[in-house]
């Protein structure tokens, strides 16, 4: 289903849920399952979308879609239905797609990890990974279909905008998220250490020491930081696919000068 960020800008509440719910509908029917009930919640703060696979149903974040513009209530609903979909093919491995991608998602989902158990464990299980690039994707090919300008109007950016600046800000946010993490593994060891509780205490002021600034952040933060840095990746690689596009079209339409026909002739 091909809608423009204008239709859904214009569009009200009930319209965008119908929209999303027949994207699912078509999702569904691509991928051999059955529709989810799609609903609009008020999620946690660190939670933008979710799927129960116990009634079959994907929740998007109220504020999503309020929103006038489409990307987050889409990447979100992307996300969830490629849930759904690893539910689909976990229930029943012999007949899925890929039996062995069948089974690992089955393990990963019997044996979850939720952000509370820690979000850099959480974000790197195969399901989320898979969830993650799966929106990726998708968003990728909705952006492709209205160009770099149209995906931009909600920051003002153009075409002409300098892709440095993003490049660097993608750099910070990676050496955050790359701190955080370093920061999680390195409590679990701590946790992990057998030795007396007096040493154990002297090893995790040092630690607290060395990573003040990291524990500071809340995994609310660090969630915001990916989102973040996975929008800025799907830019620079469109802006990127769009000025090889263009560059290529202007050398397909360039008309030779007198002087590379003769070199081309000689």
């Amino acid at each position: 289903m091909i809608f423009t960020p204008d239709d859904w800008k214009n569009w009200g509440r009930q319209e965008r849920f119908a929209v999303l719910r027949e994207l699912e509908k078509q999702e569904a029917e691509k991928q051999g399952r059955e529709p989810a009930e799609v609903v609009g919640e008020d999620l946690p703060s660190n939670i933008y979308g979710s799927y129960n696979y116990r009634e079959n149903k994907i929740e998007i974040e109220n504020e999503f879609l309020e929103n006038d513009e489409p990307y987050d209530a889409l990447r979100a609903y992307y996300h969830e239905a490629r849930h759904a979909y690893q539910y689909d093919q976990a229930k029943d491995p012999e007949n899925a797609d890929d039996f062995k991608q069948a089974m690992q998602w089955r393990e990963n989902l019997d044996n979850y990890i939720t952000p509370e158990q820690g979000i850099n464990k959480h974000e790197n299980q195969p399901v989320e990974k898979d969830a993650r690039e799966y929106a990726s994707e998708r968003m990728l090919e909705y952006n492709k279909t209205y160009s770099l300008e149209t995906l931009s109007k909600s920051e003002n950016l153009s075409k002409t905008e300098d892709l440095s600046s993003l490049r660097e800000e993608h750099r910070e946010l990676s050496k955050q998220i790359n701190s955080y993490e370093q920061m999680e593994r390195r409590c679990e060891d701590i946790q992990n250490l057998k030795v007396s509780p007096e040493v154990k205490n002297e090893v995790m002021a040092r630690f607290e020491k060395d990573f003040a600034e990291q524990i500071k952040q809340s995994p609310e933060q660090i969630e915001n930081m990916r989102n973040r840095a996975d929008e800025i990746q799907d830019k620079i690689k469109l802006s990127q696919e769009q000025s090889q596009s263009q560059s290529q079209s202007k050398n397909h339409d360039k008309i030779p000068n007198e002087k590379e026909v003769d070199e081309h002739v000689r």
